[in-house]
């Protein structure tokens, strides 16, 4: 067997193909997308936005723009730190939560250029600042609900020494997550507009006009 070596093979050298396999599986999906977005075009006419992308195949998706619902824009923790982001549009029949029912406006973009492409092309969704922050007292339920599972599994991993007892890693972890849910979570209501702000690995802001809304709901738990 060619891959017999790897019953002898040290933990570094498993971890450096795995990190191998993931690097080429990261290029090729950066190829992908470049051979997806390659094209893209994005302009308004009248009252429809009118969406254009393609290499090999050419996609065109027209947009009215009595049917935009909301605007998402997403900052993963690649292109965060770059000042990058993507902006999808959500427009009738689907909803803001779900990735399927939703047109990409940019694929990609500079963050300092959203609010002027936005107010050019739909400017009822043009995102604004100064968003209202939450209360310190809701940083406790986010650290919590962000690692709630991690701190049920980890009293069952210690059974299974010695790599069980490395599951309390991950605990510091989620915590990190939920402190940054919280730090990046808000909302601002201006006019007619709505805009939140929300993280669980990447950020997400949306922008909802209120004589869109479909769906509104209070939920709230036993505590």
């Amino acid at each position: 067997d060619r891959f017999a070596f790897l019953n002898s093979a040290g933990a570094t050298v498993i971890a450096l193909a795995a990190f191998v396999a993931l690097f080429i599986a990261w290029l090729l999906s950066i190829v992908g997308m470049l051979l997806k977005y390659a094209n893209f075009t994005v302009v308004r006419k009248e009252k429809e936005i009118v969406i254009s992308r393609g290499l090999i195949e050419k996609h065109q998706i027209t947009i009215p723009l009595q049917r935009i619902q909301a605007i998402k824009i997403k900052e993963s923790l690649i292109r965060q730190p770059f000042g990058l982001a993507a902006v999808t549009i959500v427009s009738a029949g689907g909803n803001v939560l779900e990735e399927d029912k939703s047109a990409v406006l940019f694929p990609i973009i500079s963050k300092k250029m959203i609010k002027q492409r936005l107010g050019e092309l739909i400017p009822d969704y043009a995102p604004e600042d100064d968003l209202n922050r939450l209360p310190k007292r809701a940083l406790r339920r986010y650290i919590l609900r962000a690692s709630w599972t991690v701190l049920a599994v980890v009293p069952l991993s210690i059974l299974f020494p010695p790599w069980g007892y490395l599951s309390a890693v991950l605990i510091p972890f989620y915590w990190i997550i939920g402190y940054l849910s919280y730090r990046d979570a808000g909302w601002k209501i201006s006019g007619s507009k709505i805009i939140m702000s929300s993280r669980f690995i990447g950020r997400t802001t949306a922008v909802i006009q209120r004589r869109r809304m479909q769906v509104f709901e209070v939920s709230r738990s036993y505590f």
